[in-house]
């Protein structure tokens, strides 16, 4: 389990000020629930959850987050952006996935790492702004494993937002983060700088 409040003085969400709600019906099988005094979600079984949060992203805005998955590798891992309770696979553009064997099927969505369940507790920094702007009411975070319900499990932790010239408190290294699949490669290849392993 991941220590969120061991990092003081940081604006990360805390997931009991809001309340955890089943996004687009795909909360199939499963829990969602909240750990370290509110500042983890963690997600069980084949879960996509939102929570009503007002994020107005420009082109400099920056979204940090520790992730970790145990349990069976599940098909997505990932968080989005949304103004409704809908999406559609064409046209996934706020999606942005960390890991899960599906993603290279998602080509509308963006694919900022390869993360598999077991790779342990990593630290992103990624750069939202390069992938899409807008205002969004909800959050999402997905959990995406619809061949085992069961098994999997995920967690969100350490959640802020800052900017390019503003670092988070868990910033890493900056690296813009790639627009789609087309530069996933190279993406992998700088995976090194973009996340950072922390012990669990």
């Amino acid at each position: 389990m991941i220590s969120a409040t061991a990092i003081a003085n940081a604006a990360f969400i805390n997931f009991d000020s809001y309340n955890i709600t089943g996004y687009a019906s795909q909360d199939k099988a499963g829990s969602a629930y909240t750990e370290d005094s509110g500042y983890t979600l963690t997600l069980e079984g084949n879960q996509w959850v939102d929570i009503d949060f007002i994020s107005t992203i420009a082109s400099d805005t920056v979204i940090s987050f520790t992730f970790i998955a145990t349990g069976l590798n599940a098909e997505l891992y990932g968080i989005a952006f949304d103004n409704d309770d809908s999406y559609n696979f064409a046209a996934m553009n706020e999606f942005i996935f960390v890991g899960g064997s599906q993603t290279g099927d998602i080509t509308s969505a963006n694919t900022v790492d390869s993360y598999a369940s077991g790779d342990g507790a990593v630290t992103y920094n990624i750069t939202v702004g390069d992938l899409f702007t807008g205002t969004f009411d909800r959050i999402v975070f997905i959990l995406d494993n619809d061949d085992n319900e069961a098994g999997s499990i995920a967690s969100f932790s350490n959640i802020e937002f800052c900017t390019t010239s503003s670092p988070c408190s868990t910033s890493v290294v900056d690296v813009n983060a790639p627009s789609n699949l087309a530069v996933v490669g190279i993406l992998f290849i700088l995976a090194a700088f973009v996340r950072r392993r922390i012990s669990s």
